[in-house]
């Protein structure tokens, strides 16, 4: 993550798909709209039709610098005003042509006010973890208005004359990398005074209207009938008769799977897979020391996201074993791969596949899990950076017509299809996200940030995402609960507290070996 010490430097997401100008109609206005991706559009989709809700989320504690020194929250929330109120990403709005028969488009908000995007609340005394985690939690239980896709909650009252930033934003926006980069314009790696927002940010004169839109839809839908979907068919008939083939093939040999690494794992349902869709949301976390855990990553071997999967195992098995649910069997976790290039212009919208990493709880020794999970990882970042899909699924989505996917969502809602097959058919038992952060102590205004908790986006269909985040020397596990499915999400914490205490013991179990 890069930081700037100018408030006139700020970062700017790229198109993620290349703009449609309007130029072949004469009713369609000026504005270059850029046209959400279609993952950025099914995350949009899904919660506009109440099928599920990705807010990617996170809280920033920070510190005064000096002794006695105590934090204007109002300040701070002006600073950030200052700040955010000036990054392009954060100043769009998203619109659709009223008939919902074209794309979904970013443009410039003419009625942007940052002053709605922040504000300050107080946190209830004593102001300690219970306090500060029952607030992050009643927050991400608050959905975020669909015109209003990102929120930012300054907290004062925190212990220790510390105040706590609880960011939520749309993953429709971007992914996680992308939203980390653009808003790194927050952070300056020196203490600075607080800015106050100007007006001197550029303002959109107008934005699409409803007949502009309607247009601009009737001439993509007949491009998309005519010209997208023949070249795609075109393009795509070979690899998916020659994949057919080989499949068919394989088949008539009797063929079965050349190796166990090539084989389907199964996943079997816990109480972690539910059938239901909860806005309840409930938040634990553990901050660590990140200088002990890259020792120990090098002491034993691996890295220290593979640490973060096995303090995750960890955390999970103790959970189970907790609310007396037997885990005798391996758990699955889900973690998103980052297949960001590094074109600049490349970082808008959702760029990243998933992996399935088998967390291998019923191996009891340590060592033996740690090596297991750290095979897996590996393999599950190899395969989602290898695979080449025979269709890609990018292209498939820009010649599918947006309304058969309101379709297809509202009927996935109205009949609960994500709920029953999700609970039918697990395929993981939870989700991992590993974003690293500055690797120094950066500042917003006068605070240092000195703990970073994720909120990854929880699953409506999986109980419990988790996250692994750095900054400076603090490296924290956090846990993002559906409410209604797991009644004490400390447990998950304590469970991490296990995890590292038997990582203590085989790493001076080594250095004994070595002495």
């Amino acid at each position: 993550m890069t930081c700037v010490n100018n408030s006139a430097n700020y970062a700017c997401i790229g198109r993620s798909r290349a703009p449609y100008s309007g130029e072949i109609s004469s009713i369609l206005v000026d504005e270059v709209m850029e046209s959400l991706g279609a993952l950025d559009q099914l995350f949009y989709k899904a919660d506009q039709y109440g099928v599920g809700s990705l807010i990617m989320g996170g809280t920033s504690i920070l510190a005064p610098t000096k002794t006695g020194e105590t934090l204007d929250a109002r300040a701070i929330a002006d600073h950030l005003r200052a700040r955010l109120g000036r990054i392009p990403l954060l100043r769009k709005k998203l619109v659709q042509d009223p008939l919902r028969i074209g794309c979904v488009y970013k443009v410039d908000d003419p009625d942007f006010d940052v002053r709605s995007h922040i504000d300050v609340q107080s946190l209830a005394a004593p102001g300690g973890y219970v306090e500060l985690a029952r607030a992050i939690g009643e927050l991400s239980s608050t959905p975020l208005e669909l015109s209003k896709l990102w929120h930012w909650t300054v907290l004062d009252g925190l212990e220790g004359g510390k105040l706590a930033v609880v960011c939520q934003i749309h993953h429709a926006l971007a992914d996680g990398i992308g939203i980390s980069e653009v808003l790194s314009s927050m952070y300056d790696p020196q203490p600075v005074q607080p800015e106050s927002p100007t007006t001197d940010a550029p303002v959109a004169e107008t934005e699409p209207g409803r007949i502009s839109l309607l247009g601009n839809a009737v001439m993509e839908s007949g491009r998309r009938l005519y010209i997208d979907t023949p070249r795609f068919v075109i393009k795509s008939a070979r690899p998916v008769l020659a994949a057919l083939g080989e499949k068919l093939s394989s088949q008539i040999q009797g063929r079965g799977w050349q190796d166990a690494d090539e084989a389907p794992y199964f996943v079997q349902d816990t109480s972690l897979n539910t059938a239901h869709r909860s806005t309840r949301r409930k938040i634990a976390w553990r901050t660590l020391d990140l200088p002990e855990i890259k020792q120990t990553a090098r002491s034993l071997g691996c890295s220290v996201n593979d640490i973060g999967l096995y303090l995750y195992s960890c955390a999970l098995e103790h959970y189970l074993a907790a609310i007396g649910e037997a885990a005798d069997f391996d758990l699955w976790c889900g973690m998103p791969v980052n297949t960001r290039s590094s074109d600049p212009d490349q970082q808008g919208g959702n760029q990243v596949s998933n992996g399935k990493v088998c967390l291998n709880n019923t191996l009891a020794d340590p060592i033996a899990r740690l090596q297991a999970i750290s095979a897996s990882a590996r393999s599950a970042r190899e395969t989602a950076l290898d695979a080449y899909p025979v269709v890609s699924m990018e292209e498939l989505g820009d010649v599918i017509p947006p309304a058969t996917v309101d379709s297809m969502l509202y009927l996935s809602r109205r009949f609960n299809l994500l709920g029953r097959v999700g609970k039918t058919y697990p395929v993981m038992h939870s989700v991992l996200s590993n974003v690293p952060g500055p690797p120094t102590t950066v500042y917003i205004a006068n605070g240092a940030l000195v703990e970073s908790i994720p909120v990854i986006p929880a699953m409506d269909v999986i109980a419990v995402s988790g996250g692994f985040v750095s900054v400076g020397k603090a490296i924290t596990v956090g846990f993002n609960c559906d409410g209604d499915a797991v009644d004490d999400p400390d447990l998950l914490a304590a469970g991490v507290d296990i995890g590292m205490a038997n990582l203590r013991r085989c790493v001076k179990a080594a250095k004994k070996a070595k002495g």
